[in-house]
């Protein structure tokens, strides 16, 4: 039985089917990358979604050059292609196709030895080239991918600058603090306590106005002195830290001093100006209270001494000094 051999050309277009149908799986896994990158640009860069993004990103678009189909192969430049648009998405730019008039244009090309790319923006062209090699071909790409990222990011410094939109300063609001305090008033012969009721009507940051009244009792023996009042003035805030500020104020006012001695069965009231400058550190140790230590020095219209055959029970002189501890609640 005689054995017949057929001689087919090295040209005939043969292939494996299992071979054919990976290849056009490949192909389409490719295409298919390219139109969602594409879709979800348009959908990014839309008008209802600019506002999603500080700054719009720089469009690009990669492109193959003309050539043959074994050099391609020989390249592997679709899979270049798709390593790179991995890569320049991951550095913040919008890959498109280049129908959408994109900023830069990256052109892959190249010989059996090496690999050549360029990147076009307006009339300015930067071109780059690696070498090639088959059983490298990995490296080779990431080579050349590493190479037309660092051309874009230079292309990146000549883009002009866009107009960023200054934030308002949003109002600055008014609000009232209620304050209640503990303290005492030092006079020449003595210690008195002090109780204050203070609202704040203004800023956390500047000007405010501040109002207080104060209470004073005291008891000496026989006397008994209890003094009223209510001073009003401005003040000025101004944090130190995230939690502590410092508020300086200067108050005028009037005050009433009513007295009463059981052993001369003698009693009155009498009405005196009064003004002080008051240091306060607040400690805001929660979002809607906060400590206040003060420090007040003041004087009033005269001085008041009481007296008992001669002989001195009670002496406020012009000018005081007060200190104490007051909680504040912020409305």
């Amino acid at each position: 039985m005689e054995k017949v051999v057929v001689a087919l050309p090295k040209s005939f277009p043969y292939a494996c089917p299992h071979t054919q149908t990976q290849r056009q799986r490949n192909e389409l896994n490719v295409q298919t990358i390219r139109i969602v990158f594409i879709l979800l640009t348009g959908w990014m860069m839309s008008p209802t979604n600019t506002e999603c993004w500080a700054n719009k990103p720089t469009l690009v678009s990669v492109e193959l050059s003309q050539g043959s189909t074994k050099l391609y192969k020989h390249l592997h430049l679709l899979s270049l292609q798709r390593d790179l648009l991995w890569r320049l998405t991951q550095e913040g730019f919008a890959v498109v196709a280049p129908q959408h008039k994109p900023t830069f244009k990256i052109t892959l090309h190249g010989t059996k030895t090496r690999l050549s790319f360029s990147v076009r923006y307006r009339k300015r062209i930067r071109r780059g080239n690696t070498t090639f090699q088959a059983k490298r071909w990995q490296q080779s790409h990431l080579e050349a991918t590493h190479h037309i990222v660092d051309l874009c990011r230079q292309f990146v410094r000549l883009l002009p600058k866009q107009p960023t939109k200054t934030k308002q300063a949003s109002p600055r609001r008014l609000r009232w603090e209620l304050g209640l305090s503990g303290g005492g008033m030092y006079r020449i012969s003595g210690f008195d306590p002090l109780f204050l009721f203070s609202m704040r009507w203004g800023q956390h940051r500047g000007f405010g106005m501040h109002i207080e009244s104060h209470l004073l009792p005291s008891v000496w023996g026989d006397l008994s002195i209890f003094e009223w009042g209510v001073q009003l003035g401005p003040t000025w805030r101004t944090p130190l830290n995230k939690h502590l500020a410092l508020e300086l104020g200067l108050l005028l006012g009037f005050t009433n001093h009513a007295y009463t001695l059981t052993s001369a069965n003698s009693s009155g009231a009498e009405w005196d100006f009064m003004g002080k400058f008051t240091t306060w550190l607040l400690w805001q140790w929660h979002p809607l209270f906060c400590l206040r230590p003060w420090l007040s020095v003041g004087f009033a219209s005269r001085a008041r001494t009481h007296l008992n055959q001669n002989k001195e029970l009670w002496k406020r002189s012009a000018f005081q000094v007060g200190a104490g501890l007051s909680i504040a609640v912020t409305l």
